[in-house]
This record gives structure tokens, sequence and C-alpha cells, in this order.
């Protein structure tokens, strides 16, 4: 069976970094979630930018899984996606509507954990607005209570968290 490692975690926390390395130096594959969002700036390939409109024949055909509302704007992944794929990073919805309904999928969840002033102080350095930090903070407090998942890894040391990611997946 496919293995997926959902990879979890609030805003600022490092998933998106972590799995950048993991797939530039250890050629894991890693699934783009699908989004109507804005670009943040030129050029940035960590989602698949689409409309709207795509959106809502992505989710009229049934190609849509675990679609979320964020800001105002959707995120979705398709089947398609996670197959060729050996990393996601998801929100705690995400977790548990791939858990619970994609049942040819083997999905391991891995909690990344960092407090909360290193998460305001990451977002501050990738540019995110006070009010935006904020929003977030709010957000993933309420967002991620009472979650459960398979490991928790803390991102202090950003090499020592990747190892221990690493160990993870070698052993599944």
């Amino acid at each position: 069976m496919k293995t997926v490692f959902l990879i979890v975690g609030e805003s600022g926390c490092g998933k998106t970094t972590i799995c950048n390395i993991l797939q530039k130096k250890y050629e894991y594959k890693l699934a783009k979630s699908s989004t109507t969002r804005a670009q943040r700036y030129e050029g940035e390939s960590s989602y698949n930018f689409v409309t709207l409109e795509e959106y809502h024949k992505a989710c009229d055909e049934g190609r849509a899984l675990a679609p979320t509302i964020f800001d105002n704007n959707y995120y979705f992944i398709t089947r398609d996606m996670l197959y060729n794929s050996d990393l996601y990073v998801v929100d705690k919805a995400g977790v548990e509507y791939l858990k619970n309904k994609i049942k040819d999928i083997k999905f391991t969840a891995i909690y990344i954990s960092v407090d909360e002033a290193t998460r305001r102080q990451r977002m501050l350095e990738r540019g995110d607005s006070l009010v935006k930090i904020e929003n977030r903070i709010n957000n993933d407090r309420e967002a991620f209570k009472g979650v459960k998942y398979d490991y928790i890894v803390e991102n202090i040391h950003l090499e020592q968290c990747i190892a221990e990611v690493l160990k993870i997946m070698e052993s599944i």
C-alpha cells in the first residue's frame, strides 16, 4: 500500500522548509496543494495556483480531496498528486479527512512542534504582516486543539528535526 507522510503544524513551524530539504537532499517527492489564493511573491512554486472556477470544477468532478478554506482561499489535493508523492503539507482538517476517507493510501501524520514566539519570529522573517501573524496564531490555537498525530517532532534545531523526521520515515 502506498504511504504518504502528512507534515502538519501551526503557521511558522517550518513544515515547508522541512519538506523542501527532504525533497532536495533526500529525493522524497512533495505533493503540492492546489489553491485559489494569490502568489505571495512572483515565481512562488509551493502550490498549484488555480482559479475559483477550476476549484469548483475539481469539486464537482470529485477530484478535490481534503478541501479546506483559509483566509477566504480554497485549498485541495487530488488523488493523483498523492499517489505520486511521499510528503504532503496539510492542516488538521486535511489529516482527519485523508485518514478517514481515503482507504487505499496509508497516511502517517508527523506534527512539527514549535513554541509560539519562534513561530512569530519566523513569520516576521518571511515577511508576514503583524495583523496576518496574529490572525494565524489565533486561528491555530483553536484549529489544533485536541488533534492526534502519529508522531510529534520539535523543530528548534532544523538539522535535528530533519534527522528525526527521516528516522520516522525510514522506519515505516
